[in-house]
């Protein structure tokens, strides 16, 4: 619910939070090119886009940066930002970074020929904050638009079973650092040590969780793996 959002972000100065989010309608399961909701810094009207950021705002954003040939960027790699910023002399990367918020992810396990879908969520079912960056988008055949990716890291010994990378996730003070300076190399290194996955548990998920169309809180409920030769 707003409220329950609200709650767990307190230390984030969002105005009219409550507004925003009571027009959002809960998903279980987001694909990319959907929207996603994100914070991100607000900056004031006529400062540069770079500009320091005095406060946040909530907005959904586009999950995934188009390319060349209709393909779609999802994820970046935190090791790809940071050898961008050490490649420049001072060492430094300006981007725009925000926080996709979520009660959790899907992750796939490859095993004989097969795609085991898991759910992954902390263990006391509060919010997870990904970090990410954005940029705003124009293409000829489409309006402009504001796309976000989602930074991950090398997967955690624990979690390296299902797959070798995971979000890279942080907590709302460190969420909020990183909102609050656009310059990435420090942030990120910060960001990585914030990423505790002590606080996540896992289970295999149904299968029809793999067809963008399947939708509801069945979709994040406890299922035994099965082959499925149809999705319905």
């Amino acid at each position: 619910s707003p409220a329950k959002i609200l709650q767990q972000l307190a230390n984030f100065p969002v105005s009219s939070g409550q507004t925003f989010l009571s027009r959002i309608q809960p998903r279980y399961n987001i694909a990319p090119n959907q929207r996603v909701l994100v914070i991100r810094g607000a900056s004031l009207e006529g400062e540069s886009q770079y500009a320091a950021i005095k406060s946040v705002e909530f907005a959904e954003m586009h999950w995934g940066r188009p390319v060349a040939n209709r393909q779609l960027v999802i994820n970046t790699r935190l090791e790809n930002l940071e050898e961008k910023a050490c490649a420049q002399t001072p060492p430094k990367l300006t981007i725009r970074p925000c926080l996709i918020i979520a009660d959790g992810y899907y992750e796939w396990k490859n095993k004989a020929g097969s795609r085991i879908p898991y759910y992954l969520h902390r263990k006391d079912h509060h919010l997870l904050l990904f970090s990410g960056t954005w940029q705003t988008v124009s293409d000829p055949k489409t309006t402009t638009r504001d796309c976000c990716t989602i930074l991950t890291c090398p997967a955690s010994r624990s979690l390296g079973h299902i797959h070798n990378r995971m979000p890279l996730f942080t907590d709302p003070m460190n969420g909020m650092d990183w909102l609050l300076d656009s310059s990435a190399l420090q942030r990120c290194r910060g960001l990585l040590k914030s990423c505790s996955i002590d606080i996540l548990q896992t289970h295999s998920v149904h299968t029809r969780v793999n067809h963008v169309d399947f939708e509801g809180p069945s979709c994040i409920e406890r299922a035994a793996f099965h082959r499925q030769n149809l999705l319905f």
